[in-house]
């Protein structure tokens, strides 16, 4: 089955997509930047528009997609391209993005909405030619189309960090993100919560029957967990929460007690200072 076929599915469709010789399929990726993470703080727009020439001076449509594992590319919007400018407009400054160079070519990019239904969930199969990575419009096989509130795939539990927009989706959409559940239920652990905006650190440990899971549920009910310090800072602060990032720095068998759990927690305290400079407060 051809997968972009399905984006004729929704509503503006008809006349975002009806002449094909206009338009440009792109997928992104990079071995140099963790282009994921871009997609996930909200930089990876601001990644395809810029660009060493004009690829897309021929297209008045791009439909991106970001690349996954071999040839799998995941759905991320449909843009309308507008002007170019050069030199860098002032958001590049800010860039994270260590090859950003202001004599490139800078596209106005506009997202279409209305094919939000498909985007995240959208996989084809981009083919051999993975570095072919602007083609002309063509058909493309679709591989599944992820459960609605389906976040990614599962990495291995010390290869992601998540947002807190994403933690949620995952401990509220069970069904649609499946192997998170188990494999995250299935240990103990030590994690960490990093405050995007100020840097500073929070490590925590999860025990009990649900495991990491269990204790991630509590951060997403009430986005403190019961925490003195970030309670205090969520009380200057109500919408803090939206700048937490998740990561898991060890996992431990359920075998351990609670007391040796909290043992490793504490040396991770130590290591990283996050009694001193951080947000734990013991």
């Amino acid at each position: 089955m051809n997968g972009i076929d399905l984006l004729h599915l929704c509503e503006p469709a008809q006349r975002v997509l009806a002449n094909p010789s206009r338009i440009k399929l792109v997928r992104h990726a990079s071995p140099e930047c963790d282009l994921e993470h871009l997609h996930q703080i909200g930089f990876l727009e601001e990644y395809q528009s810029c660009q060493g020439k004009e690829v897309f001076k021929s297209a008045d449509f791009i439909i991106s997609f970001l690349a996954e594992s071999g040839s799998r590319s995941r759905f991320i919007g449909v843009y309308r391209v507008g002007s170019t400018q050069s030199p860098a407009p002032a958001w590049s400054a800010d860039y994270p993005h260590p090859e950003m160079d202001p004599g490139n070519v800078f596209y106005d990019l506009q997202k279409v909405p209305g094919f939000e239904s498909l985007e995240e969930r959208l996989v084809i199969d981009w083919g051999a030619a993975t570095r072919s990575w602007v083609q002309n419009y063509k058909a493309k096989p679709l591989i599944e189309v992820y459960p609605e509130g389906h976040v990614r795939d599962f990495p291995g539990s010390l290869e992601f960090i998540l947002t807190h927009d994403e933690l949620a989706r995952i401990v509220l959409n069970p069904d649609a993100n499946r192997i998170w559940h188990k494999m995250l239920g299935a240990v103990s652990g030590i994690y960490l919560i990093t405050d995007m905006e100020s840097g500073q650190l929070y490590v925590g440990s999860a025990y009990g029957a649900q495991g990491l899971i269990g204790r991630w549920t509590q951060y997403v009910k009430s986005h403190h967990g019961g925490n003195k310090n970030l309670i205090e800072l969520l009380n200057q602060d109500p919408h803090r929460y939206t700048n937490f990032a998740f990561s898991i720095l060890r996992t431990l068998p359920k075998t351990l007690t609670n007391r040796e759990v909290i043992e490793v927690e504490n040396l991770f305290k130590r290591k990283l200072g996050s009694r001193a400079f951080g947000l734990n407060g013991n």
